[in-house]
């Protein structure tokens, strides 16, 4: 058979009868010769050429590669018929002769053509075995459908197992283990023609069988063509094996991420680099009072104020840029009236530098802001409270000073007097405690600078009426609670009230200088110093028996667990007090 790769040749008239192309050659052959010869014993040489042009034609198409070598055994032929049939005539051998070259000239030009044929249908058929795809052609029914199988790639059968007596002629449901799709518009909603892309391809993702073997996934494509001028439908079927198991892995990944999310107890979702919410967990739907279909896939402005947008907007952009996590209050008004207050953490995730999307973790901190509110109110309640209490004691020991006042009105001894006046002094030191901590914004300390000037004016206005002492405070911003501050005045009221009495003794004028600074190990350095006459050479401040310099040593000592040195020269004194 031509088909299975035979040649024609001249022996083939008698052992190839039986094959349809050597039959077809061999009795338009014989019908020429026998025409040719009726023809010629009637007198028409013309007609004659033209009979020998089917089996020339009919040898150089079947058998190209011979075609031309039949053409010149059957011209030869002819011209050796035309000789016999006109008794070796010179002008009809001449004009056979003529003819018998064009003979050649067809037989050509037809084996040229039909060998481009074959090498083209070749060229097709080898590109169609060799495609890495499975693909097989089925044939199209009557209405539409997909038919029987009725050719097969080589990768089919390597996929499949199968061999090609056991698929062609087969039903496409032969490889195809799931429902075969229609392809009829029916025009219902679940048509299978739904399923036809853009390009005209029908797509699906199907099971393919396989010999003795489980059947595989396939992504099927199919479309429609033609087919020896018949309409039929190509099949391509790729094993997508590997993507499903992946795709199942991911899946099961993604259920576990879900799942893990969902165990988070508090708000968190996840955008998607467009910033749109691709992930979330029912605590943050409940809070917001959404259900999932309203927020996957949905932007913040889809979901929230235009104004409260903006502002969560911005924070992810900030968070983007700053590569950064990021944390900001935003009270979201909710749909039942209500509002919700949530601290919002955010936090960039880069994918090789590229940015991927957003974590988000919120909590509700309504409570807490209302918790916050209530300890506010207190806090100012208990404050008011006690800068009352301040102002109380203040007052009271304002009424014992006038008790002292009026009672050194009545006496005459001049050491009584002056005693009082320094316990006057004393109590307006306690008193001016009192003072500055319900004057001052915060009651748990003062500020040292502005209470020492004012102590240090009073001082100085009761005790140094007919001197000009002038004085200077520095403490560099130093705070300090009621338990320093209280001590601390009082040593500085004995200081500057025996400074005034002895130092500046027969001078109209005198400086005094107070300086006070905080290290960086939290202890206090208090200097006070005159420029006034100085202490005795024979002065020991240990065995002083004087009330003003016990007192100084006694609180040093023993309320600010400090220490005390003194200077002193005839340029004037110093005191350098340190405690923690």
């Amino acid at each position: 058979m031509a088909g299975k790769g035979y040649s024609w040749n001249s022996s083939s008239f008698v052992s190839g009868l039986n094959d349809k192309k050597d039959f077809l050659i061999a009795a338009s052959l014989l019908t020429a010769f026998i025409l040719i010869a009726v023809f010629y014993s009637f007198g028409y040489t013309t007609v004659t050429p033209h009979l020998m042009d089917v089996p020339i034609i009919l040898c150089a198409f079947f058998y190209p590669k011979r075609g031309v070598a039949a053409a010149v055994i059957l011209s030869a032929g002819y011209v050796l018929m035309a000789a016999l049939l006109t008794g070796f005539s010179g002008i009809e051998i001449i004009y056979a002769m003529g003819r018998a070259v064009i003979f050649i000239m067809i037989g050509t030009v037809v084996s040229f053509i039909s060998e481009g044929f074959k090498n083209e249908k070749k060229r097709y058929s080898d590109l169609f075995n060799n495609l890495s795809d499975t693909t097989y052609i089925t044939s199209c029914t009557a209405d539409g459908e997909i038919g029987e199988i009725i050719e097969c790639n080589e990768t089919t059968f390597k996929n499949t197992g199968y061999k090609k007596e056991e698929l062609i002629g087969k039903p496409v449901s032969t490889l195809i283990s799931g429902t075969v799709p229609s392809l009829r518009n029916t025009g219902n909603e679940t048509d299978d023609t739904k399923k036809i892309n853009a390009e005209g391809i029908f797509v699906i993702e199907t099971g393919h069988k396989r010999k003795n073997r489980p059947s595989c996934p396939v992504e099927m494509k199919i479309r429609s063509s033609f087919f020896d001028k018949k309409p039929v439908f190509i099949i391509t079927a790729r094993d997508i094996s590997l993507r499903k198991e992946t795709e199942n892995k991911l899946t099961a990944q993604a259920k576990f991420l879900e799942s893990l999310i969902e165990t988070i107890p508090i708000p968190f979702m996840y955008k998607d680099h467009d910033l749109r919410h691709t992930m979330c967990n029912t605590p943050l739907l409940n809070s917001l009072y959404l259900k999932k279909e309203d927020f996957i896939g949905k932007t913040v402005y889809d979901v929230l104020p235009a104004e409260c947008a903006d502002e969560i907007n911005k924070m992810d952009l900030e968070t983007i840029s700053s590569h950064q996590p990021v944390s900001k209050t935003f009270t979201i008004p909710l749909e039942n009236g209500k509002e919700y207050v949530t601290l919002v953490n955010t936090m960039a995730v880069f994918s090789e530098e590229e940015f991927s999307g957003i974590i988000t973790i919120s909590q509700d901190i309504s409570n807490l802001k209302k918790v916050k509110e209530d300890l506010r109110r207190s806090l100012e309640e208990k404050t008011i409270l006690l800068q009352e209490v301040h102002h109380r004691v203040k007052n009271n020991l304002a009424i014992i000073i006038g008790f002292l006042s009026m009672q050194k009105t009545l006496m005459d001894d001049e050491e009584c007097i002056e005693a009082i006046a320094d316990a006057e002094n004393r109590i307006y030191s306690l008193a001016a405690v009192h003072e500055s901590i319900y004057l001052s914004e915060n009651i748990s300390e003062i500020d040292a600078g502005d209470h020492f000037k004012n102590l240090i004016g009073s001082i100085l206005t009761t005790c140094a009426e007919d001197s000009t002492i002038r004085y200077s405070i520095d403490t560099g911003g130093c705070k300090m609670d009621i338990r320093q501050a209280i001590p601390a005045s009082l040593i500085v009221n004995e200081i500057i009230t025996n400074s005034v009495k002895y130092a500046f003794r027969n001078r109209k004028s005198g400086n005094i200088s107070l300086k006070l600074h905080k290290d960086e190990n939290g202890r206090f350095n208090m200097v006070i110093s005159d420029n006034g006459i100085g202490l005795p050479e024979d002065f020991d401040q240990s065995k002083s028996h004087t009330l003003g310099i016990k007192v100084i040593n006694n609180i040093v000592r023993l309320q600010l667990k400090g220490d005390v040195s003194l200077i002193s020269g005839s340029s004037g004194t110093s005191w350098n007090i340190i405690w923690k």
